[in-house]
């Protein structure tokens, strides 16, 4: 789990594992639109197989990549 509001160690203590990176992912859910998230590609979900955008928010380049992408209204 990666958010840029919480430190790892407040990750870890809600006993979650804490993702720094994210290329080992197999899948992706984004559910904010933080700013720091605004210029993902798919090149750093190198393993990622499906991405599940809760906001309609990634970049055009990941939802152009060959993995799945499902967001909110658009399918």
């Amino acid at each position: 789990m990666h958010d840029p509001i919480y430190s790892s160690i407040e990750i870890e203590k809600l006993g979650l594992s804490y993702l720094e990176d994210f290329s080992m992912a197999d899948a992706v859910i984004l559910q904010t639109n933080h700013y720091e998230y605004e210029g993902l590609t798919q090149e750093k979900f190198a393993n990622a197989r499906i991405f599940v955008d809760g906001r309609n928010f990634l970049a055009e380049q990941v939802r152009k990549g060959s993995a799945t992408y499902l967001a909110l209204g658009i399918g």
